[in-house]
């Protein structure tokens, strides 16, 4: 009885609400801003998808062919979105949510992610060319310490902040004024967690693949458990 007591709280415990826009592809989801921001596919068309808590909201995005794969707020009436699929149309976008335009930030070719730094309030975007900064989302600069290596993956913790450029992992621990470089390399996927735990992935087809950790945000990083194809580090909620 008992056993049959503990398994039936296990299933209940792992019971899951369905939680998305009607689409038909889900290329990224931003639920750290507001209104919640999707991007993906519906009708055969790239859209925004967004949710102020009680309605969804779809906008076919700019040209209705360019994927949407990052979002973030610029501020409380524009939507910041990184689209591309390596076309000469590659770039940012900002959408206003009241007047459902799309304007044209800055080119970038094959974006991975555009998203702001709290503590500074800085945009970063990362690209197939490197890192990039805007005080305001419209102006862009390359961040130079990281050269000119694909950027793909980014995590901030209050004045921390670490990235990728290729294989290579460069930290700031003072919001983004000067970087370093790890002298472990061939991570991404950051993400911190609660107790300021960096966690990072190895997927390169090595004996060393797996979960790695770094107590110093970046500096120096350990082997936590080895894994093949280990593909993404889900949030840490209460702890």
């Amino acid at each position: 009885i008992l056993l049959f007591c503990l398994i039936s709280s296990l299933v209940m415990a792992f019971n899951c609400t369905a939680f998305c826009p009607e689409a038909d592809i889900i290329n990224c989801v931003n639920m750290y801003d507001f209104p919640l921001s999707f991007g993906g596919v519906a009708n055969g068309q790239q859209c925004v998808f967004l949710y102020d808590g009680l309605n969804w909201e779809t906008h076919v995005a700019q040209y209705g062919s360019l994927p949407v794969v990052s979002t973030c707020m610029q501020d409380e009436n524009n939507l910041l979105a990184a689209m591309g699929m390596g076309t000469y149309s590659d770039g940012i976008y900002r959408f206003n949510i009241i007047e459902e335009t799309w304007e044209l930030c800055d080119w970038f070719y094959f974006p991975n992610f555009v998203t702001r730094h709290p503590g500074s309030s800085t945009f970063y975007c990362g690209e197939r060319d490197g890192l990039f900064k805007s005080a305001n989302g419209i102006d862009w600069f390359g961040v130079s310490a990281l050269g000119s290596g694909a950027c793909t993956s980014i995590a901030f913790r209050d004045s921390c902040i670490v990235a990728n450029s290729d294989n290579f992992i460069y930290y700031s621990h003072n919001s983004g004024l000067t970087w370093q470089q790890s002298q472990s390399g061939s991570l991404k996927g950051f993400r911190f967690a609660s107790d300021g735990t960096l966690y990072g992935i190895m997927n390169v087809g090595s004996d060393s693949d797996g979960l790695w950790c770094s107590y110093d945000a970046g500096v120096t990083w350990n082997a936590v458990y080895y894994t093949t194809n280990l593909s993404a580090i889900g949030p840490d909620y209460n702890g």
